[in-house]
């Protein structure tokens, strides 16, 4: 419970041990590292389907299969 004064989620802050990194919507700044992982998890294959233009069509089609 959040004490006068302090929000509900800088109370939620305060009790974590842990980092809390925000990312939606700021990809550009993970992306390189998320790329790297990606091919390094994945492989190029997976890469390449991952800039491909079928992802862009909001309907990732055989990438899920």
């Amino acid at each position: 419970m959040a004490t006068m004064g302090t929000s509900n989620s800088a109370a939620v802050l305060a009790r974590l041990t842990h980092l809390v990194i925000d990312s939606d919507g700021h990809m550009i700044e993970v992306e390189p590292g998320f790329l790297d992982t990606l091919t390094h998890v994945g492989g190029r294959t997976m890469l390449e389907h991952f800039r491909s233009e079928e992802r862009h069509t909001r309907s990732w089609g055989k990438l899920s299969r």
